[in-house]
């Protein structure tokens, strides 16, 4: 039995696809308004003169464009992890091939798997952000402290810190 006869058999399953295909001219409909709307916003157009392009009120064409945006993200989020996974896939491989000469202690082998480790580690954030503590200065300043300084060691605490800061040693004290 073809399916056009079929069809014409259920007016049941006749009914169902043409709903079904109601509901996809909606959405498609819909799609193209968001579509429109992100457009139109792009260009400088505010809200009310979206929702007039569109004949809907300001708030519907706010959430035309809100909701363009969020589908945008969605598809670029979906690439990064895309292309964060196919780039997971080649240092796998390349970690696969340096493997064997790694085992067998090749030193050269084992520096580049060390790196294929290292960025693998890093595409996937399984490194421990780094901490950098500089106590001296800081930690003998507070609001009461700054207070009593004279304004000559205010500056040089300040001199210090900078130094520190920028990872350059301070100056040699002129002797007197």
């Amino acid at each position: 039995m073809s399916a056009r006869r079929h069809v014409k058999e259920s007016p049941s399953l006749l009914k169902a696809l043409k709903k079904k295909g109601q509901q996809l001219a909606v959405a498609l409909e819909a799609g193209q308004r968001r579509a429109t709307a992100l457009d139109l916003r792009k260009r400088g157009c505010s809200y009310r003169e979206i929702g007039a392009a569109l004949q809907v009120n300001t708030l519907t064409a706010r959430k035309y464009v809100v909701d363009a945006i969020h589908e945008a993200r969605g598809l670029e989020d979906e690439d990064a992890v895309l292309v964060r996974d196919l780039e997971i896939e080649r240092l796998d491989t390349i970690l696969g091939a340096l493997w064997p000469k790694v085992l067998k202690g090749d030193t050269f082998s084992i520096q580049q798997a060390l790196k294929v480790m290292e960025r693998r580690s890093a595409y996937l954030g399984l490194d421990a952000p780094n901490r950098t503590e500089f106590l001296g200065a800081i930690a003998t300043l507070t609001p009461d402290t700054v207070t009593k300084l004279s304004d000559e060691e205010l500056a040089q605490r300040t001199q210090d810190l900078l130094l520190r800061l920028t990872g350059r040693q301070k100056a040699p004290e002129p002797e007197k």
